[in-house]
């Protein structure tokens, strides 16, 4: 006897494609015998992409740039709700005028201190 929420979650896997095993495929170039170099640069930029993905996806979280997307699910959702974080690209010439030379100083202050006084 299954339950109606089993119902749910069943239905729900099976209308969702699941992620495919080797995500890293997709930078590899076409045409091109798989070398282990190729396989290592097409996993370090999937790898490079996921985390920049990530980072944004932060950024627009903590500015609260969703309240501003035109994207009615973004503001439902309270949170950027696409997987490539249109938001983010969208307030993009923000970010870039008042944020990101906040954050080179903050990471330029950070080199220069000692990791600890000893």
């Amino acid at each position: 006897m299954t339950t109606d929420k089993a119902r749910r979650r069943s239905r729900r896997e099976q209308e969702s494609p699941a992620e495919p095993a080797e995500p890293w495929r997709e930078y590899l170039p076409p045409g091109k015998e798989e070398t282990p170099e190729l396989i290592a640069f097409a996993k370090g930029r999937y790898e490079h992409e996921r985390l920049l993905t990530d980072f944004f996806r932060k950024l627009v979280n903590f500015y609260e740039v969703h309240k501003y997307c035109p994207r009615r699910a973004c503001r439902r959702a309270r949170t950027c709700a696409s997987p490539e974080v249109w938001c983010f690209y969208e307030a993009e010439p923000l970010f870039r005028e008042y944020v990101f030379p906040e954050l080179r100083e903050i990471i330029a202050r950070w080199k220069n201190q000692p990791l600890y006084d000893g």
